[in-house]
């Protein structure tokens, strides 16, 4: 499946509570069994949550952020999870790999 979308997630964590890093693992793994993410990683860093999916479409995008499910866990995330978040949308126009 081409990748002709990617979605980069940063946040500064401010509080990781008990479940945060679970609930992630399940909303990650729900746009990938539902919302038809192609890819979805995790980058590690003391400082920076970042997460960077890889889609086909807008229209998957768009339901994914409309999720039921995604939505709480952006609202916990954004009540006590994260002092700071940012998306970035982007179009990829060229893929070069070897």
């Amino acid at each position: 499946m081409k990748r002709n979308y990617i979605v980069i997630f940063k946040a500064k964590i401010k509080h990781a509570g008990e479940t945060f890093f679970e609930t992630a693992q399940q909303i990650r793994q729900l746009a990938l069994d539902k919302h038809h993410c192609i890819e979805f990683e995790r980058i590690d860093s003391v400082e920076q949550d970042t997460h960077v999916s890889y889609w086909d479409n807008l229209d998957d995008i768009r339901l994914w952020k409309q999720d039921i499910q995604h939505l709480i866990a952006q609202r916990h995330g954004a009540d006590q999870g994260y002092s700071y978040y940012e998306v970035e949308v982007c179009e990829i126009l060229k893929n070069q790999a070897s």
